[in-house]
């Protein structure tokens, strides 16, 4: 019997011409397939941001599978964990050291440790699971340790020393529980935010009216500092003045007392400088006299 199609392909008739069966190809297929798949399981691509951990049948690799190609063995487990700067936002509820009850935002950065991600994997498995027992625990008891340590008004003013020991306590219990389950160094903690403290709406209105207050007499303080300084200011320039025209009166004085020696002291020596003085000093009108008087200046002064 002859087939068309089969005599078009290789080595489906044996030496003499006869035909072979077409199942003896089975077995080929039945290789290629396991061998197809262990190559395709042999390698694995890890995108950015994402760290693989394999483990094989059961037992897990320490070492991690960094982002690119990768060739592993095909019979290995590979777990994608992110190792991305994940923020957690918590609220929590809290009491500060007045009693007053507070409740405080926070937020706080984290990200896995590429390096030693299954590690991480052995003991938690995935990030929620972390999360759930150990990053919320400890940023709640930071909260509620921290807040319990400043009055009301105190977290107010002085939020950013609050949010810095929220952040050193929380990196101080994540790095303790951590070591004590022997994954210590795989979980990094960054900078953490305060977002928000709410307090009851009446003492909220008394810390708002406080604060105001406050910000009246420091700024009645600026302005009582700005009069005083225009004061001095004008009393200098006063002062500066009247020195002026003392020392301007005091010159002229000099000057008057001067001319008025040398004046006399010209008298003394020349007398005849009276009568010259009184001439040049005449308008051309005689006095009015009564009696015998002289009359200056038209005495004969061949009578003396």
């Amino acid at each position: 019997m002859k087939i068309p199609f089969l005599d078009r392909i290789p080595g489906m008739r044996s030496a003499d011409g006869t035909p072979r069966s077409p199942f003896v190809w089975v077995k080929y297929v039945l290789i290629a397939i396991p061998v197809i798949a262990l190559a395709w399981n042999s390698y694995v691509i890890i995108p950015r941001g994402y760290v693989g951990s394999t483990s094989l049948f059961g037992i897990l690799n320490p070492q991690p599978v960094l982002p690119g190609f990768n060739l592993i063995n095909p019979l290995s487990r590979v777990d994608l964990l992110q190792t991305f700067v994940m923020p957690k936002k918590v609220t929590a509820k809290a009491g500060s050291h007045d009693l007053q009850k507070v409740t405080t935002a926070v937020t706080v950065p984290y990200n896995l440790i590429d390096s030693s991600a299954p590690i991480f994997y052995r003991e938690y498995g995935t990030i929620a699971n972390f999360e759930a027992a150990i990053l919320d625990p400890a940023i709640q008891e930071s909260v509620k340790a921290v807040t319990a340590n400043f009055t009301a008004t105190d977290l107010v003013k002085r939020r950013e020393t609050v949010r810095d020991e929220i952040e050193a306590t929380i990196r101080n219990l994540v790095a303790t529980a951590m070591k004590s389950k022997g994954a210590p160094g795989t979980i990094q903690i960054g900078r953490a935010t305060l977002d928000n403290l709410d307090f009851t709406p009446k003492f909220a209105a008394a810390i708002e009216a406080k604060v105001k207050a406050g910000q009246d007499a420091e700024r009645a303080r600026n302005d009582g500092a700005k009069l005083i300084a225009e004061a001095e200011g004008e009393s200098q320039s006063i002062r500066a003045k009247a020195e002026a025209e003392a020392y301007s009166t005091m010159e002229m004085a000099k000057k008057e007392a001067d001319a008025i020696r040398r004046e006399a002291a010209a008298l003394r020596d020349n007398p005849d400088l009276i009568e010259l003085t009184a001439i040049g000093r005449w308008k051309g009108k005689l006095p009015r006299f009564s009696g015998t008087m002289p009359v200056p200046m038209l005495s004969n002064p061949a009578s003396k």
